[in-house]
């Protein structure tokens, strides 16, 4: 696998042909994809586009990087949800965004998988620790609600 430079105008066009706002984040070209239910959810692309370059970097330097972010709107604060994914420039141009786009449905359906767990809870054990104990509890309570069943059942029964 050789690399292969990635036109910026490509991907300029790619990304926001698909919906998704670009942006700056120090120099480099981001791109976004906010979530349609829940805006404070969002895919972000760093391009590894430097701010007025028509290409992506050179050979060895970084990855086009995919991450899944969230805002909570009550502090403004943002953190990635999952790792970032890479997409390396190699092949050619129009494979990099194929892979790109790739990459971009599988980090949106992580979005979605977010947004089902939030609405599926409260939202106070929305966040994923919170909600894997939530699920703990609720299979710990059917549980002994089953065995207190079987007992009453087995004491009825003498």
């Amino acid at each position: 696998m050789a690399y292969c430079p990635v036109p910026s105008a490509l991907i300029d066009a790619t990304l926001i042909g698909k919906g998704f706002e670009k942006a700056l984040c120090g120099r480099e070209v981001v791109y976004d994809f906010y979530h349609r239910l829940d805006s404070n959810l969002k895919v972000r692309v760093y391009s590894s586009i430097k701010d007025g370059d028509d290409a992506v970097r050179g050979c060895g330097k970084d990855a086009i990087r995919i991450v899944v972010l969230r805002r909570d709107p009550a502090t403004g604060r943002i953190r990635a949800l999952a790792q970032s994914v890479r997409v390396y420039r190699v092949n050619t141009a129009a494979s990099t965004v194929e892979r790109l786009l790739a990459r971009c449905r599988e980090a949106y359906a992580r979005l979605n998988e977010v947004v089902k767990a939030d609405r599926a809870v409260p939202s106070d054990i929305a966040d994923s620790n919170a909600f894997g104990r939530y699920e703990a509890a609720q299979e710990r309570a059917a549980f002994a609600a089953g065995m207190a069943a079987d007992l009453a059942g087995i004491g009825g029964a003498s």
